[in-house]
Formats: C-alpha cells, sequence, structure tokens
C-alpha cells in the first residue's frame, strides 16, 4: 500500500540524512515501504510497545510487512505519512564516484595482466 502526501501540489522527499535528525522517542520518523512517517505520537499507542517501532526503525518495512498488520493500522498510517523516502543524494554520488575510480583500475589491471601473459 503506497501514499503520497501533496501540498500546494509539492511531493516531500526525505532521505537517510533525514531520518538522522529525527531518531529520538520525542521526535521518531521511519521508512515503511518507500514513504516516511513520523511515528512519534504513536509510539507509546502501539500494542507491543515502543520499543518494538525503535528497534526496527528506521526501516520497518521488512519488520511491519513480516508481522502481518490489520488493515486499521495502514488507515491510523495514512494520517502520519510525511512523503516519500529517496536515496540520499551524497550516498549516490559516493556510489557513482567509486564507480568512475574503479572502473578505470580494472582496466590497468586488466592490461597488465595481458602484458604479463603475453611476455
Amino acid at each position: 500500500m503506497h501514499f503520497t502526501i501533496t501540498v500546494d501540489s509539492h511531493v516531500w522527499e526525505f532521505t537517510a540524512s533525514d531520518l538522522l535528525l529525527h531518531n529520538t522517542p520525542d521526535d521518531y520518523w521511519v521508512v515503511l515501504d518507500g514513504k516516511v512517517y513520523d511515528v512519534t505520537l504513536f509510539l507509546d499507542l502501539h500494542p507491543a510497545g515502543r520499543n518494538i517501532i525503535i528497534d526496527n526503525g528506521p526501516d520497518i518495512t521488512r519488520g511491519f510487512l513480516g508481522i502481518g498488520h490489520p488493515e486499521r493500522a495502514y488507515d491510523y498510517l495514512s494520517d502520519l505519512v510525511l512523503g516519500d523516502f529517496i536515496e540520499d543524494p551524497v550516498q549516490e554520488a559516493t556510489t557513482a564516484h567509486r564507480l568512475l575510480y574503479w572502473a578505470p583500475l580494472g582496466l590497468l589491471l586488466g592490461l597488465f595482466v595481458y602484458h604479463c601473459a603475453t611476455s
């Protein structure tokens, strides 16, 4: 089940860095199936207690979907959605930078092995 929040035709997007700023019991955000939720007020209302959420967070997708929650849990979550979870642009840039670094190195290593084998 997917939810989207729009305010003035704007879809809010959050990264892992954003979630790190909201990871205390007094201000707690989680990711569930690609959406970000503010579950701060729900922590003490959860039938299994606050620790079940905190111990599984910030990405609670696997734990939530693995348990098989009732439809009312999805209804309640629809009121808590903040927006979409996206990959951190800095993390994506770092990954791209690593690929740019290793590809030429692999090519040089291949040429070196070829040179050694043919000499």
